[in-house]
């Protein structure tokens, strides 16, 4: 193939992509940009500006893809591709670590907080950012997740979500708004991820995640948001199987410092 049909392949990859969480959107985004230009190390940095100015308009409900591929533009200054390769390997690696950090925050608080053998929580929506907090969690003790059902476009979120829990989670249940209310009284907190968080006004994230926040207000229930800094931003725009959920409704976002956000006022 040759360098237009790729960067044409890579754009729809990202641009159609509505199963996986926005932080492996935008991990697969920088990886396919490697792969491109591995691939064709002789494109000029105009060719390679738009394919990421494509790319940073792929996902506008996600900026963590737009925060990175606007980190990546600045880095053409001076281009040299093998320097640019390196650059933009370093900024996939400190994605990498910014999901580590807020795993650790949020594991810590939780930990902290929480001195019980089981502890039972509810989520809804996919977060990749979510899983990999749970799997740790039950390392150190026994998780029952209630997964408020999810479906969008046809695609089954909360099934998908219970494939990823069950290998490592002692219970994992997809339940209706009707069967979570029953089981409510025994949460211990509900804990999702966000695909955007707005600078003091609230998250978005997948549907039905305000239904979720909603009841736990009416529950005195904790919510919780995990969230990387690179998903932070003034402005979002709340797409269609998207919901848009007020600081009020949160109890507390979890998140790194890894790209100088505002995220002490989340605290």
């Amino acid at each position: 193939m040759n360098f237009e049909e790729d960067a044409r392949n890579l754009v729809n990859s990202i641009k159609n992509d509505y199963t996986n969480g926005s932080m492996t959107i935008a991990r697969n985004a920088i990886s396919g940009l490697i792969t491109l230009l591995t691939n064709h190390p002789l494109v000029s940095p105009q060719q390679i500006e738009e394919v990421i100015v494509k790319l940073e308009t792929s996902k506008p409900s996600m900026p963590s893809v737009f925060n990175s591929m606007k980190i990546v533009k600045e880095t053409l200054w001076n281009f040299n591709i093998n320097n640019f390769i390196s650059k933009i390997s370093i900024l996939l690696a400190n994605l990498e670590k910014a999901t580590e950090n807020t795993i650790n925050e949020a594991k810590s608080f939780i930990e902290k907080n929480y001195h019980k053998k089981e502890i039972i929580i509810a989520t809804t929506s996919y977060s990749s950012t979510v899983i990999k907090l749970l799997d740790k969690l039950c390392k150190s003790c026994n998780i029952n997740v209630f997964i408020l059902k999810s479906i969008w476009k046809s695609f089954d979120y909360s099934n998908s979500l219970k494939e990823k829990l069950i290998s490592f989670c002692r219970k994992v249940e997809v339940i209706d708004r009707k069967q979570l209310l029953l089981q409510f009284d025994t949460i211990d907190f509900a804990l999702t991820g966000a695909d955007c968080v707005v600078f003091g006004q609230g998250i978005v994230n997948g549907t039905p995640t305000k239904e979720l926040a909603n009841i736990c207000k009416d529950y005195s229930t904790p919510f919780f948001v995990v969230a990387e800094s690179i998903k932070y931003t003034e402005n979002c725009k709340t797409e269609d199987g998207f919901d848009f959920v007020e600081f009020h409704l949160i109890s507390k976002v979890f998140s790194d410092s890894i790209f100088n956000t505002k995220n002490s006022l989340f605290a």
